[in-house]
């Protein structure tokens, strides 16, 4: 549910000709003709494989209202139009023009990775507000829009992730959602290919910091603080630490309890103290629900709320998702994407099951830059530390995942390189059985979503 206004006050407040308009209010906002329901506003973007334009007929007749188009169209009388030159930028207004109409307070999430399953636990936490919290990893120059798009006058929070690929992005995410409270998760080695160093990550991360107002608050990775400090003298806000080492520094994890299950732990900060529960395994998710932990305590929720939404919470799609194959195997399904740093979060939990025979599948990280060889090569020592019976290294780079775990001490005869995903399943056919877990893990261009559902069946 979005601002209740029709197609003819939108198309007035944010200076854009319009036609057949009707006086039905929208109730969303999509640039998918396929999420299109009663009462939608579709934008119909031109890309280079597709065009919207060819599914303003499906997407009226799947409920649309009105529809934004960059030219001439045959379109259904009573179907209200709207012309824009950019569909992407009349997106981007629309959603700058919405947060200047609601009261929510809006809660940003950036890092290297863990920028999901932060948003994901943070929106478990807030599970008993009105929030709004962005789905999937809508967290570009058009998710973050339409995340924002779908905040109404009573949203209570809006949260929502800001990736980037270079310098200036964060900046103009955040001309558009303006956050109260950020979090910035880590500083990794991801986007080094495109950034050059951990330094350039950081300042680019960073360029949320003077967005936090006065009564705002950027909580910060702790072992992070030698890339943040340059940055802290920008932030209006209040600066709180998280991952902290002792509770005197900020927000810190005592008696961790991990297992394959979930995890508990004791969080303190300042004169909290408390108990959580949670139902998503992990070291990394631990630091994760810390920062979450923090933002909520900041937004006034009670402490019970928070309890009881960690313990309940669920990770988008293809994050640690723990599924079994027709033969009895378990497969962990962490396919989304992949880091150094996050592909030791995953086989520390793959380690968890001492009584199975644990395969890890482990594919090319993409974007490393000058980390690439070490960051392979580490996760392949990793992969033999974390008691992996088998590792299959999946594509060119992954080379140095296999040399690293024989470089470690894993037994030549238990790694095995090979180039594609086919290769892989047909290997894993071979290998696995009732008693087998399989961790499945790459960046987002390795696909290998595609060996999970092979070996599903």
């Amino acid at each position: 549910m979005m601002l209740k206004v029709t197609a003819e006050e939108i198309a007035r407040a944010l200076g854009y000709n319009y036609s057949g308009l009707n006086d039905k209010i929208i109730t969303s906002v999509t640039c998918d003709s396929r999420e299109v329901t009663e009462g939608s506003l579709f934008i119909a973007l031109a890309g280079e494989k597709t065009d919207g334009h060819n599914y303003i007929a499906k997407a009226y007749e799947n409920g649309a209202v009105a529809a934004v188009v960059s030219r001439e169209i045959a379109a259904p009388a009573n179907l209200a139009l709207i012309y824009a030159d950019d569909g992407v930028k009349f997106l981007q207004e629309l959603a700058t023009w919405v947060r200047s109409k609601i009261k929510a307070e809006v809660i940003a999430v950036t890092g290297s990775y863990g920028k999901t399953s932060t948003k994901d636990l943070l929106g478990g936490i807030f599970s008993a507000k009105n929030a709004c919290v962005s789905k999937g990893n809508n967290n570009n120059e058009i998710g973050l829009p339409l995340t924002l798009c779908r905040a109404a006058e009573d949203t209570e929070a809006v949260i929502t992730e800001m990736g980037m690929r270079g310098l200036g992005q964060i900046k103009f995410l955040c001309e558009i959602a303006r956050p109260k409270y950020a979090i910035i998760t880590n500083i990794g080695t991801v986007h080094s290919e495109l950034l050059g160093s951990k330094e350039n990550i950081a300042k680019a991360k960073c360029e949320i910091l003077p967005f936090i107002p006065n009564d705002g608050a950027a909580v910060l990775n702790w072992q992070d603080k030698i890339f943040l400090e340059p940055y802290l003298k920008d932030c209006k806000g209040e600066i709180i630490w998280y991952n902290c080492n002792d509770s005197k520094e900020g927000a810190c994890a005592l008696a961790r309890n991990l297992s394959s299950e979930g995890s508990s732990f004791i969080f303190k900060w300042q004169d909290y103290s408390f108990k959580i529960e949670l139902t998503v395994a992990g070291e990394h998710n631990i630091i994760n629900a810390m920062a979450a932990i923090v933002v909520a305590l900041k937004c006034g929720l009670a402490i019970d709320e928070i309890q009881s939404g960690l313990k309940n919470v669920g990770l988008s799609g293809m994050r640690l998702k723990t599924e079994q194959a027709k033969n009895g195997a378990l497969i962990i399904n962490d396919s989304y994407n992949a880091n150094p740093e996050a592909m030791r979060g995953a086989l520390q939990v793959l380690s968890m099951y001492r009584e199975k025979k644990k395969i890890a599948v482990l594919g090319e990280m993409y974007e490393l830059g000058i980390y690439s060889k070490e960051g392979h090569e580490q996760t392949g020592k990793a992969a033999y530390a974390a008691g992996c019976d088998y590792l299959i290294a999946v594509g060119e780079m992954a080379r140095d995942i296999a040399g690293g775990a024989v470089q470690a001490g894993m037994a030549q005869d238990k790694v095995t390189w090979v180039k594609d995903n086919k290769q892989a399943i047909s290997l894993l056919r071979k290998i696995t059985d009732e008693n087998s877990v399989i961790l499945v893990k790459a960046s987002r261009g390795m696909q290998m979503e595609e060996i999970v559902r092979e070996i599903m069946g």
